[in-house]
């Protein structure tokens, strides 16, 4: 008796860890994006993105079907959306490179561009990636910008339930 009352015990230890381990592995990995601060004047930063090929292709721009030109700026605008702590929407830009990102730094691959805004200095943020805005899936990151130059991170966007 005292058995199979050990091998209950033991059968429940199994399952715990193999439903524990099965939900871990189900869980959304979130997004990396390649971040860093840069350029300080006055009151504020530079705050420059990595967006590499892979995020475009993952629900591109769309194109204008008069002039035949990629909507770039309505992308950025719905797929990336950086608020200050007051709520308030930080725009951001394309640009082609940056002065602070080296590609030593990015290791492999080659960004597409890259997002580019101001932020100001120790002030809190939210920055939300949607990578298809119509399923209103997205992904935040939090963070308080630093007072000076900070090298390239890849924090983790994590999932956000609507």
């Amino acid at each position: 008796m005292r058995t199979l009352v050990v091998l209950f015990i033991l059968g429940l230890g199994v399952f715990g860890v193999i439903h524990w381990l099965t939900m871990k592995a189900s869980e959304d990995p979130g997004y990396q994006f390649a971040l860093a601060f840069g350029n300080p004047e006055g009151e504020t930063l530079d705050f420059h993105v990595v967006i590499y090929n892979r995020t475009v292709r993952i629900d591109g721009p769309r194109l204008d079907p008069k002039s035949g030109v990629l909507l770039w700026q309505e992308w950025v605008d719905t797929h990336f959306i950086l608020r200050d702590d007051k709520g308030q929407n930080v725009p951001f830009h394309r640009e082609g490179g940056s002065a602070f990102i080296t590609g030593h730094d990015l290791g492999a691959g080659t960004p597409e561009f890259y997002l580019a805004a101001k932020v100001k200095k120790n002030a809190a943020y939210s920055f939300d990636y949607l990578p298809t805005p119509a399923d209103g899936e997205h992904y935040r990151y939090s963070f308080t910008a630093p007072s000076d130059t900070e090298k390239l991170k890849r924090p983790l966007f994590r999932f956000v339930a609507p």
